[in-house]
């Protein structure tokens, strides 16, 4: 079991079923990283973790993720955004990760200049029904059964 602290955190829980959480479209995770805040990351490598605790489903079982991490300078996450890290594969319902089985870590290096690091999911053709995951940096790898 991993201890997250929550200034590295993107997503505590975050239930795909609730609100508009699950729509089919892009969205923003819970939380952004201030990399001021957590302090002396700029140039470092770190772990972006993301880890399912309730499997990722939708009504015809056809619905997609796929998550983009960004960097910026003013936290608005507008033009002067710079994507630093694009999932290489799309989440689909009944794969490991989606599952729970198998979870994505990732190591990031993190950009000198940009202050902040913002997460993004992107639900494709059909809206989630249900899906709860965590995202997070780590500064060191986690074993497989990563939990937030």
């Amino acid at each position: 079991m991993a201890f997250v602290d929550s200034d590295l955190e993107f997503a505590d829980a975050l239930d795909l079923s609730s609100g508009s959480n699950g729509t089919a479209a892009a969205h923003d995770c819970t939380n952004y990283v201030d990399l001021q805040a957590a302090g002396r990351l700029a140039g470092r490598v770190v772990y972006l973790n993301i880890v399912f605790t309730t499997a990722f489903d939708s009504e015809n079982d056809t619905a997609t993720l796929d998550f983009d991490l960004e960097a910026d300078a003013d936290g608005t996450f507008s033009a002067g955004a710079v994507n630093i890290w694009s999932a290489p594969v799309q989440i689909t319902v009944g794969s490991d990760i989606g599952d729970g089985d198998d979870v994505i870590q990732v190591p990031i290096s993190v950009p000198s200049g940009l202050r902040y690091l913002n997460l993004e999911y992107t639900i494709g053709v059909e809206a989630a029904s249900a899906g709860v995951f965590d995202a997070y940096i780590s500064l060191d790898a986690q074993s497989a059964n990563v939990t937030a």
